[in-house]
């Protein structure tokens, strides 16, 4: 370089390297927000009555779930029937204000569950009340805030990265003369 010009960029491989770790990076923040935002929403509306397949739910009884460590909780589980006479499920986790009493039937929304790369979430029926939602909304919220701005500071050091890469492969096809676009 000359004297007086902007200084040293770092070397090909080196940006090349960077370009690929800040997008992966930046792809795996975003998939965390699209994978687990997708699911939670559908399962928050369906905690209020706004999405999900409209059914009958009848609660069979409760099973106890590791929550991880020595301890576990019970979840209500229950046989989910759609409106329709479709879909019959048993075995769905069941959210409900009040008791978790076997054979109580309530009018309910059934999200299906959702496997993917980094969640498992099992089929779960909704009462409409808004049971169930609480933890969904707080998670909603920190993935989208959380994740979601790590994504987008990958993504500026991802077009800072490809921008000087341009540049310099600019500088190099033109022998370091001229200046780049």
């Amino acid at each position: 370089m000359r004297a007086g010009s902007r200084g040293t960029s770092l070397p090909l491989v080196a940006q090349v390297v960077a370009i690929l770790f800040f997008g992966l990076l930046g792809y795996f923040f975003f998939s965390v927000v699209y994978e687990l935002s997708g699911h939670g929403g559908r399962s928050v509306g369906a905690a209020y009555g706004w999405t999900g397949e409209e059914g009958t739910l009848t609660v069979t009884g409760e099973e106890r779930r590791s929550s991880g460590g020595r301890s576990s909780k019970k979840q209500c589980v229950g046989t989910f029937a759609s409106a329709d006479g479709g879909l019959v499920r048993a075995g769905v986790d069941v959210h409900l204000s009040g008791d978790c009493a076997t054979g109580r039937t309530e009018e309910a929304w059934f999200v299906p569950g959702d496997d993917s790369w980094l969640h498992s979430g099992r089929d779960s029926a909704y009462d409409g009340s808004g049971a169930g939602s609480g933890g969904l909304i707080g998670a909603l919220v920190f993935v989208n805030l959380f994740c979601g701005l790590l994504g987008l500071v990958c993504v500026v050091f991802l077009w800072g990265f490809g921008r000087e890469l341009v540049i310099d492969l600019w500088r190099r096809a033109a022998g370091g003369r001229g200046t780049a676009p």
